[in-house]
């Protein structure tokens, strides 16, 4: 038995497969094959259109590949410059100089400093690391002065034969003679009589290497960059 569907003209039954209504005669319009297969084709159009237009846009969740590649070698390159300008080193300067004026009396102090490279280790109790420094002053009424002075510990001689021994650069050997400070400090000891000679030499040499006696501690060595010292007093 044929399958009835009702005549959307009067609402009598007919035939699923009829031609025309047997009650009212009203044409029955079937859709054709080729129509279902351009609807069908022009919806895949539409479809793919669709898609290729998501694929254009991304999510604002997504970032761009291309975008977030340039910001990172920007972000690399400026923490590379900022990391050569930490690493720079800055070379410090084997003598610092001084200036001071004595407004009372009109006259200016000069002086050049140096202190030794190394440091030695004394016994109790004197704990801490012991340095020498190398002191250079000039006053109108003393002229050139060269002072020892010690951080930590007693500089000591004998009071026969109270010198050091000295070598500039590859050099031979030397002594000169020292003179206790007049104040009684055993932290310092002067230069005896051989000022111009001695500061001379510390322009022309490079490296200096001088050995002094300490209390209790014998005769203790250290070295000295003496390199451009610039001293016109």
């Amino acid at each position: 038995m044929a399958k009835l569907v009702n005549c959307k003209n009067c609402g009598g039954f007919i035939a699923k497969n009829a031609d025309s209504c047997p009650s009212c005669g009203a044409r029955v319009n079937r859709t054709s094959v080729l129509t279902w297969i351009a609807v069908v084709f022009i919806g895949f159009m539409v479809l793919s259109a669709l898609m290729a237009g998501m694929s254009d846009n991304p999510s604002p969740g997504v970032a761009d590949n291309s975008s977030a590649g340039e910001v990172s070698n920007n972000v690399a390159e400026a923490d590379a410059t900022q990391l050569n300008e930490v690493t720079e080193v800055q070379a410090v300067p084997n003598w610092m100089y001084g200036e001071s004026v004595d407004k009372m009396r009109d006259t200016t102090t000069y002086t050049a400093i140096t202190t030794s490279r190394n440091n030695v280790h004394l016994s109790s109790p004197y704990s801490g690391g012991t340095e020498l420094s190398i002191i250079i002053r000039h006053t109108d009424e003393l002229n050139n002065e060269v002072l020892f002075v010690t951080n930590n510990g007693q500089l000591w001689c004998e009071y026969r034969n109270c010198a050091m021994t000295v070598k500039f650069d590859d050099n031979s050997i030397e002594q000169y003679s020292l003179s206790r400070a007049a104040g009684g400090s055993s932290e310092a000891m002067f230069l005896d009589g051989s000022e111009e000679l001695f500061i001379n030499k510390l322009k022309d040499s490079k490296i200096m290497m001088l050995e002094i006696g300490f209390y209790n501690n014998g005769n203790q060595q250290f070295t000295f960059d003496t390199a451009d010292l610039d001293w016109q007093h």
